[in-house]
């Protein structure tokens, strides 16, 4: 199926590329702009990997997570000739726990990507990472580490599945009996595949995982939500059949999988039409899914309002355990004459969940807006959502991570400088949760030159404390990127 560009395409590839054209600027041997910051966060910068070889976190992923007994966790990547996969702890005096650079995920396992981390149920973390095949694919291995970080299954960990083609996007949900839930796409296949492992890494769901079922179509993207019971809910866009002889939509899909994997919405469900024409664009932030406490899941995704929409817009559905349609109303975040794209969305103390847009501004800019939604989908704060910086700038803005710390909103974010600025900094704001902002002005990160790309925010209850994650340019070379976190 072949159509005409229309204006919702028109921001998606300025969103993926924005920290790639930066690290470009600096590549091609431009002088980046170096101004400090006039403001100082709350404690020091911790270098989780600071080497003269580079190292930094892989997007796709998870990189951030909060263990237990105030333990802070992360994975990224060292090296760019034979990369490897590393993870780093900082206790809570912030305190490496590895020896400097990071523990060894993957030892010698090649080259690895995709890699996510999750808190364990029995102590320690899961890791679950891509590793490349010889033909040039991808499979997963998950990896379990106990409270000290020792691996507890044998090798670089167990494949996931057994499957013979190439594995993306994968999810992770543990499943609190000291497993864990995954899920990926498989393109060549058009599905969606699960797997279930158990806390000794044997594979429940058969040796190749679960087809997650949806209609004839290329399946990406997966979000998995805990369902409460012990078993595992599954959403995902399917991009249509992409049949030149049968116009398509992109649809949204799900699955509910009980814990021994039996399918409990038959072959899957539809849960909405985007109305988007069919189309192996993907675009990085399509769907978010997020437990509703009651055993089904809020959905929030981009979409078209109608079928004759110009512009992108950001939509939210509730589904139930059962896979019913809960809002039979269209429950648009935002309906802006602006295309707006979905950057993340993450659930409120209170029910509901907040939600970050991201629209263009001025010829190369774009604006971040955070809306709160109560648990019904109704607008808890502005209609029109708040602005995380003023009006007006037309600068670069991205990567924006939340998390709720009782009863406030921390979001953090990369800015840039001013507009053409080869810099950007990372910023940080706080909201009640009637909206009001905590702090009259933003809150700078790190007063380090050159660039910082934001990659994770987490807040912990056991220590009361929100560790801010980036990837940092400070050394002015892409050769040399480092990974740090900041605790708040």
């Amino acid at each position: 199926m072949s159509f005409a560009p229309v204006p919702w395409m028109s921001l998606r590839w300025t969103r993926a590329s924005v920290r790639a054209a930066l690290i470009c600027v600096l590549t091609c041997g431009m002088t980046p702009l170096v101004v400090a910051s006039n403001a100082a966060a709350t404690t020091d910068e911790v270098p989780v990997a600071a080497s003269t070889a580079t190292e930094f976190i892989d997007e796709t992923g998870t990189p951030l997570a909060i263990l237990e007994n105030g333990v802070t966790a992360t994975v990224f990547i060292a090296g760019d000739s034979a990369p490897r996969l590393k993870m780093q702890w900082i206790d809570a005096q912030g305190q490496p726990l590895f020896t400097a650079g990071g523990l060894d995920v993957a030892g010698d396992a090649g080259a690895v990507a995709a890699a996510s981390i999750v808190r364990r149920p029995a102590g320690g973390a899961y890791v679950v990472y891509g590793q490349e095949t010889p033909s040039g694919g991808q499979h997963f291995y998950a990896q379990a580490f106990n409270r000290s970080g020792v691996a507890q299954w044998p090798g670089d960990g167990v494949r996931v599945s057994n499957l013979p083609d190439t594995q993306l996007d994968v999810s992770l949900t543990p499943d609190f009996a000291g497993g864990l839930y995954a899920c990926f796409s498989r393109p060549a296949a058009s599905k969606i595949q699960c797997q279930h492992l158990d806390r000794d890494g044997d594979r429940l769901w058969s040796e190749a995982g679960l087809d997650a079922g949806g209609e004839p179509g290329l399946k990406v993207r997966p979000q998995t939500v805990y369902d409460g019971a012990e078993g595992v809910l599954v959403f995902w866009r399917n991009q249509g059949s992409l049949d030149d002889k049968k116009p398509d939509f992109m649809t949204l899909e799900g699955q509910h999988f009980n814990s021994p994997g039996y399918p409990l919405w038959a072959n899957g469900i539809e849960i909405r039409n985007t109305f988007l024409p069919e189309s192996t664009d993907v675009g990085p932030s399509i769907l978010v899914a997020l437990n509703d406490g009651f055993g089904g899941a809020y959905l929030i995704f981009e979409a078209l309002l109608t079928v004759n929409a110009q512009n992108l817009d950001v939509v939210m559905q509730r589904v139930s355990g059962s896979g019913n349609i809960l809002w039979e109303d269209q429950r648009p975040v935002i309906a802006d004459p602006a295309a707006t794209e979905l950057e993340t969305a993450v659930p409120a103390p209170d029910g509901g969940f907040a939600v970050i847009t991201r629209e263009p501004a001025g010829d190369s800019g774009s604006r971040l807006r955070l809306f709160r939604l109560d648990d019904q989908g109704f607008q808890k704060w502005d209609a029109d959502g708040i602005e995380l910086t003023a009006p007006g700038s037309d600068v670069a803005r991205a990567f924006p991570h939340a998390s709720f710390e009782s009863g406030v909103l921390w979001v953090a974010w990369s800015e840039q400088l001013s507009p053409g600025s080869t810099e950007m900094d990372i910023q940080l704001a706080r909201f009640g949760l009637n909206g009001r902002r905590l702090n009259r002005h933003n809150i700078p990160v790190t007063t380090a030159p050159n660039s910082q790309f934001c990659q994770g925010l987490a807040f912990d209850p056991a220590t009361q404390r929100t560790a801010v994650l980036w990837d940092d340019l400070r050394k002015g070379s892409p050769d040399d990127m480092d990974v740090y976190l900041r605790f708040f």
